[in-house]
């Protein structure tokens, strides 16, 4: 993706993450919400809404601060593909 298709892959990295925390996976959508919070060019919407997610879910601070600790570390690039390969094989079955 380019610089200014960063903000739009961050929003929908975001609602992803939403997706995941509903699905049960939510270390996973904490991890992504690392990775979204820490980057600069996530617009402040993905960034209130990342805020929202993680204030509806249910874990302990320490393990929401550790997963959130791992998404800093992903690499977005990275973290696409394996989204899009995931859908593949899940969601749009």
């Amino acid at each position: 993706s380019t610089i200014r298709d960063t903000p739009l892959t961050l929003w929908v990295l975001t609602g992803i993450a939403a997706l995941l925390a509903k699905t049960g996976e939510q270390e996973r959508s904490v991890e992504m919400l690392g990775l979204v919070l820490d980057h600069c060019a996530t617009p402040q919407e993905a960034r209130d809404r990342a805020q929202t997610i993680l204030a509806g879910l249910d874990m302990p601070v320490l393990e929401i601060d550790s997963a959130l600790e791992r998404g800093k570390a992903m690499d977005g690039v990275e973290t696409t593909r394996q989204l899009f390969r995931m859908a593949d094989n899940r969601w749009l079955m």
